[in-house]
Formats: C-alpha cells, structure tokens, sequence
C-alpha cells in the first residue's frame, strides 16, 4: 500500500521533475550573487561595446566594422534557404553549444566563462551601436521578443560558470583562513586576474588536487557540478528553446 501510494505520488510529480526544478531554483537562488555579477558585468561591457562605436579610432573603428561584415555575410550564407525548423535548430544548437561550454568550462578557474562573457558582452553592444547608427534606438526593440528569453539564459550559464570556477578556489582559501573576507577575495582575484591567467594551469592542478583530497571540499564540488547540469538542462535550455522558436519566427515568416 506504501508503495504504491509513493508511485502514485511519484505519477503525480511526472517522475520527480517538479522537484528537481525546485531544486533547481533553490540552487540559482543559492548563487544570486554570482548572477548579480553576471548581469552587472553583462551590462557593462555591453555599454562599453555599444559607445566603442562612437568614440573608437576611425583605424579601429573600421577594422572591427570589416570584421562585423565577413562575420554577418558568413552568417547569412549559412542560413540562406533555411525553413523555419532549421533556421530554429541553427539558432538553438548555436546558443546552447555558447551556453553550455561558458557554464562548464567555467570549472578552470572560470576563465573561459569570463572571455565569454566579454565577448558576448561587447559583440553584442558594438553590434547594437552599429544598428542605433544606421536605423534607430527603436529598431533595438525588435531584439525584445527573444531577447527576453535568450538573455537570462546565457546570463544564468555565465552565473552557472565563476560559480563553478570561483568556489572552490574560495572554499580552499578559507579553510586555511578561516576568517578571510569574501569581498577582498573577490577583489584580490580581479586585480591580479592577469597574472591568474598566465598561471591557470598550475592553480587548476593545485586547487583541482586540494579540492578532490578534501572529502568536505569535493562533496560541495560535485554537489554545485550536479545542481549546475541539472539547472542547465531544465531551465537553461527550455528557455534557449523559446528564444529560438522567435527569433526563427521573426527570422523566416517577418523579415
């Protein structure tokens, strides 16, 4: 009797999904401040891509325009002739590949998660610069309908990325020291963030053999490595999903 109430609980559950999406805003809930950073840094290099536009050298300026041309004309000549459910696979495995490797490459120290970040932060406003130039701010409000979608996406993979990066270094550090303030961590990492690149290598192998040596240290990895997949899968890709289904939409059957 047990066990069948617990099936039919399970039945009404569809198979635990309503409690692993719990779970999985539970654990977005649990790195808010991880997703703040993510948003503001977004935001920021996106202004800063958007007013290059306008106050670059016109020697740059026309280099990363001639760059911007090739990369559109090779856009256009990958999708030219597509139908809607394959424009909208191009659009979806290409957002999801983004979103998927900024999330968990993120595990090297999130350095690759940062350079998407900046990439897709600056791309993405020096773009938007070159289309408030030629048309009008107004024309930006078409980007809207899947923009609402597709940003809190890669946003999410972004969070999802220094969190799974930054932690264990953070957790490391203050096992030792115990008393170490998040905040000048935090800040101790930005300014010397050069050198950590140079040297990534071998503070992943130090922090990577600390981490898997230390029973308390490794469980809370992998328990953010698991959280971090199944928020990917449940909440990232639906929402890519969407964004896809419209911007396909507009793509194919408006533009």
């Amino acid at each position: 009797m047990i066990r069948r109430k617990k099936r039919i609980e399970r039945g009404k559950d569809f198979f635990g999904i309503r409690k692993k999406y719990f779970e999985s805003f539970k654990f977005l809930k649990s790195i808010d401040n991880y997703l703040a950073m993510s948003f503001a840094l977004f935001l920021f290099l996106f202004a800063f891509g958007f007013l290059a536009f306008f106050i670059l050298p016109d020697s740059i300026l026309n280099y990363l325009l001639e760059f911007v041309s090739k990369w559109i004309k090779e856009l256009l000549e990958q999708t030219e002739g597509k139908g809607f459910f394959e424009m909208w696979w191009y659009i979806f495995a290409n957002n999801l590949s983004i979103g998927f490797f900024s999330a968990f490459l993120g595990i090297f120290l999130g350095i690759p998660t940062l350079f998407f970040l900046f990439f897709n932060g600056a791309g993405i406003g020096f773009v938007s610069g070159i289309v408030a130039n030629e048309e009008n701010l107004i024309s930006l409000l078409t980007l809207l309908p899947h923009g609402v979608f597709e940003i809190p996406a890669i946003l999410i993979s972004f969070a999802l990325g220094i969190k799974l990066g930054y932690s264990p270094i953070l957790r490391l550090i203050k096992t030792y020291y115990k008393n170490a303030d998040d905040f000048l961590i935090a800040l101790f990492f930005i300014l010397l963030f050069p050198l950590i690149v140079i040297f990534s290598l071998p503070l992943f192998i130090i922090a990577a053999v600390f981490t898997m040596n230390n029973f308390s240290l490794r469980k809370k990895f992998l328990h953010d490595l698991a959280s971090s997949i199944q928020v990917f899968f449940l909440i990232v890709a639906p929402l890519f999903i969407i964004a896809a289904i419209i911007e396909s939409a507009l793509i194919v059957f408006w533009s």
